[in-house]
């Protein structure tokens, strides 16, 4: 169903991105993107971290009075931030626009954005209690619905000539209002809102509710500076067009990072779980069995992206935009190693860890912002997607070794040859599918489009076969042979 529902999340936004790009141009949507990734960046300080805490505190929890206290707790706590925040931005719009901006025109945006901060965080929240209660086919309705009226309101804006930004963020703000109203009344029954005693806890339940989520915050701010913060960097130094054609290509990538969503969501719950009844021998089989799936299916997926992702983004912008293969490859490499690091993060965090990934996190975010100030001038967007690469393998390599040092980090990672049967097999079809390519090039007169096209087949279908054979050839003569002569 996860599954499903992030194909779903992913289709949502594969539609509503070319009619974002097409409709509005580069420039537009690179203010979308400056302003959408400023209320990210803010998003994990007014959360607090709480939403994950929530799953460390409810997911074994049995009375309806104990998931109530907890859920509204931190409902309150993440509005006693928000709102005061939310006032201070729309009467300090002009002066911020002009600070982080440099742009005094994206004060209106960024008094809209304020309110789509406030309700992400308490969205967020929600989902994260419903997560850790196993509602996953009342969020995945959520989700699929969010994105589908989403790109259906866009279609209507441009039908009836209104579709601005401002609109755009303003619709996303009402739906997600919805989607936390509705999600929050699945999840309590209506008489825990009105007793007073849900609404607050016992202060050593409230130190424990922090202590776990603000290293989560922290990590977040953190998060923010590797994954988004280039682009500010990029709209203060190249403009609001390089920022459009940079968060194009990002969401593009992106799907990389669905694509590994569903593994990881169920994951964390799952660790917490067998941790707490000392099973721990059973959360690293979860754990391998998942990376495992991963490594191979994201393998494909990446490289797939990488073949035919230069031509999306062209078509994206109706052929008036370019971007370069290997920029690219660059941002889905740190994209998958920032994915395939996920398990060793959440045994570090299960393991009361928090702090060491708080302060990696922050301090490697703080490196892909330096190298972005640096590369950019001389590199363009690839010095960008450079300084990502850097900062994600730092902090997966540190990680790594914390995670291994604690008991866990070769535990959850499947054998050493699963990795280098991976990357022959990935090479010999990316080898195969070019020569192909290059064969179907020199002889025809095809465009662009349907060459990468038709590597990208050519590479599926070697890559698939000639991993399943390989496999197989590795069981039939390192496991089966040995346990034949044991005999």
């Amino acid at each position: 169903m996860r599954f499903f529902t992030e194909g779903a999340v992913r289709a949502g936004a594969v539609i509503t991105l070319p009619l974002l790009t097409y409709f509005l141009g580069a420039a537009e949507f690179g203010k979308y993107a400056l302003v959408q990734a400023t209320t990210i960046a803010v998003v994990p300080i007014v959360s607090l971290g709480v939403g994950f805490s929530l799953i460390r505190q409810i997911a074994s929890a049995e009375k309806t009075e104990t998931i109530s206290r907890f859920v509204l707790t931190a409902l309150g706590l993440v509005s006693v931030t928000g709102i005061p925040l939310v006032l201070l931005v729309c009467f300090s719009a002009d002066l911020l626009s002009e600070l982080i901006y440099q742009d005094a025109s994206l004060a209106g945006l960024l008094r809209i954005a304020a309110f789509l901060l406030l309700v992400s965080v308490w969205q967020g929240v929600i989902q994260e209690a419903l997560r850790a209660r196993q509602m996953t086919t009342f969020v995945s309705f959520l989700n699929i619905a969010e994105v589908t009226i989403l790109p259906l309101m866009v279609v209507f804006m441009v039908w009836i000539d209104v579709l601005d930004v401002a609109h755009v963020i303003a619709m996303a703000v009402i739906l997600r209002l919805l989607a936390s109203i509705l999600g929050v009344t699945h999840l309590l029954p209506p008489k825990a809102f009105v007793d007073l005693r849900n609404w607050r806890l016992s202060s050593s339940e409230l130190r424990s509710l922090l202590a776990i989520g603000l290293p989560f915050m922290v990590a977040g701010v953190g998060e923010w500076l590797m994954g988004l913060g280039d682009r500010l960097v990029i709209g203060v130094m190249s403009g609001a067009a390089a920022v459009g054609i940079y968060a194009a290509t990002q969401v593009l990538v992106s799907v990389l990072s669905s694509w590994g969503a569903p593994f990881w969501w169920v994951l964390f719950p799952r660790l917490c779980h067998a941790f707490e009844l000392e099973e721990r021998n059973r959360a690293y089989r979860q754990a391998r069995k998942l990376v495992r799936i991963f490594m191979v299916t994201g393998t494909a997926v990446a490289i797939s992206l990488a073949i035919i992702g230069p031509e999306i983004v062209t078509m994206l912008f109706a052929g008036k935009e370019q971007v370069a293969r290997s920029f690219l490859v660059i941002l889905l490499i740190a994209t998958f190693v920032n994915q395939a690091a996920t398990p060793w993060e959440y045994a570090i965090y299960i393991e009361k860890r928090g702090k060491l990934l708080m302060y990696a996190t922050l301090s490697w975010g703080c490196v892909a912002i330096i190298l972005n100030v640096l590369l950019l001038p001389y590199l363009g967007l690839s010095g960008a997607a450079i300084a990502v690469l850097v900062g994600r393998v730092g902090f997966a390599v540190q990680i790594f070794v914390v995670s291994t040092r604690l008991g866990h980090g070769h535990e959850i990672a499947p054998a050493p040859w699963e990795f280098g049967l991976l990357l022959g097999v990935a090479c010999g079809g990316l080898l195969v599918s070019q020569l192909v390519a290059a064969a179907i090039g020199w002889g025809t007169e095809l465009s662009t489009i349907w060459q990468d096209t038709g590597q990208l087949a050519v590479f599926l279908a070697v890559f698939s076969a000639s991993y399943l054979v390989a496999f197989r050839k590795y069981l039939r003569d390192q496991v089966f042979r040995p346990v034949a002569l044991g005999k």
